[in-house]
């Protein structure tokens, strides 16, 4: 009877240490679903270096549209610009926000979290990383309507953008 008692706490133990008893398939699973939220965040990554070269592009339109603007009549003037400085600020913020999701995203330690820790963990980075993928998105295609919009306005005054 003592040794099936000190069998069964070491047995307890040993599943304790191997990742509160899941099973590798489990492990396997979670890894996959790891996995796919690495990769979504690789892929953000890219669209983030195309957002930031956005930022480039109209911190430099919002300087020609001011100088422009410095050029023409006051009649003619009649394009704001708040749609680039706007979008500007969009794509900022999610720059930002992009910037505040990266550090939580990480490999789960499966083997010593318990499977609904895991899973929970792993939702968590799912749903902010799709949060913040959506608001990347949305900022990029504000920017360029705000573009188009100034490269519009900008020959319909006879100028160059």
């Amino acid at each position: 009877m003592k040794t099936a008692l000190a069998f069964s706490g070491l047995l307890l133990a040993a599943l304790a240490f191997t990742g509160c008893g899941k099973s590798d398939e489990t492990i396997r699973l979670e890894m996959a679903e790891w996995a796919k939220i690495d990769s979504a965040h690789s892929s953000e990554m890219d669209f983030l270096r195309e957002l930031r070269e956005m930022d480039l592009t109209l911190e430099k339109t919002v300087a020609r549209h001011d100088s422009l603007l410095l050029k023409l009549k006051k009649t003619e003037a009649d394009h704001s610009g708040l749609d680039l400085a706007g979008a500007r600020e969009k794509v900022q913020a999610a720059i930002s926000a992009m910037n505040d999701v990266m550090p939580t995203l990480g490999q789960p330690d499966y083997a010593e979290m318990k499977h609904e820790e895991v899973v929970k963990l792993l939702e968590e980075q799912k749903t902010n990383l799709s949060a913040v993928a959506s608001q990347m998105h949305e900022a990029m295609d504000v920017a360029k309507s705000a573009l188009k919009a100034h490269a519009d306005w900008a020959l319909s005054n006879g100028k160059k953008k």
